[in-house]
């Protein structure tokens, strides 16, 4: 008889310990399930107009420690599984890119606007009259700020180029560009800016004065630029995409 009360003591605290272990594994596994969150959300663009096939890139990684990814839908919508509750995402669409910094927000809206690819004024292009008082007049100079990047891009985008290069454009401009004869009657001077974009053909389209010094010079630029060669096109992942291009062009008179 002891021996069978033994014997059942012992089943007991087998069984209760059993299920103590059990209790353990399953608290584990929800603790771990809590670590990470699913973020939904939507991509447009600077007109409010949805973005289709923009890549999404988490810093998270997954099981093969590579970086968690996803593409917009027809709608613009995406969804990402598994997230750290606190990351940085990379959306990038075309040569468009954004970085997000997110704080455990589930949702997300996230605005990818266009950027102007400046080329500032450079010693290789000067549109140059002789001058006819001595005396000219002052002109304000307005530049465009170089835009910069303070992540690691984790694609490679390629930006629109002119053939042979832009030393190749600045020459074409020297030789075409005539200083108009208004602007040198009244001694004008200086820097005009005129933005453009290159489209998928990559023809010069959707021309805008940024900066201008009056006296014909920019219709006289955009004249210019209007006949010159096709560029190549920007380029991401094996496709084109239009890209925005600000230049500057001096006028200079000399004695």
């Amino acid at each position: 008889m002891m021996r069978f009360k033994y014997f059942l003591i012992v089943l007991s605290i087998f069984i209760i310990g059993s299920k103590y272990s059990y209790a353990q594994k399953v608290s584990d596994t929800l603790t771990t399930l809590t670590d990470t969150i699913n973020i939904y959300g939507k991509v447009i663009n600077e007109k409010g107009e949805v973005l289709v096939g923009a890549n999404v890139i988490s810093r998270t990684l997954d099981g093969k420690n590579n970086y968690r990814t996803t593409k917009t839908d027809s709608n613009g919508h995406f969804f990402l599984k598994g997230i750290n509750p606190i990351d940085t995402l990379i959306f990038y669409y075309g040569i468009e890119d954004k970085i997000v910094r997110n704080i455990k927000s589930r949702y997300l809206l996230v605005k990818i606007e266009s950027q102007s690819k400046q080329y500032s004024v450079s010693a290789e292009l000067s549109i140059s009259a002789k001058k006819k008082s001595s005396n000219p007049k002052l002109l304000m100079k307005r530049v465009a700020k170089e835009p910069t990047y303070t992540f690691d891009r984790v694609y490679n985008p390629l930006p629109a180029l002119y053939p042979g290069g832009m030393n190749k454009l600045y020459q074409y401009l020297k030789n075409s560009i005539v200083y108009p004869k208004a602007a040198i009657e009244n001694n004008i001077e200086g820097i005009v800016n005129i933005e453009f974009t290159i489209n998928k053909e990559g023809v010069a389209t959707n021309f805008l004065i940024i900066n201008d010094i009056g006296y014909g010079c920019s219709e006289e630029a955009i004249r210019a630029l209007k006949n010159m060669r096709k560029w190549i096109p920007a380029m991401n992942e094996g496709k084109y995409f239009p890209q925005r291009i600000s230049l500057e062009i001096p006028f200079k008179l000399v004695e």
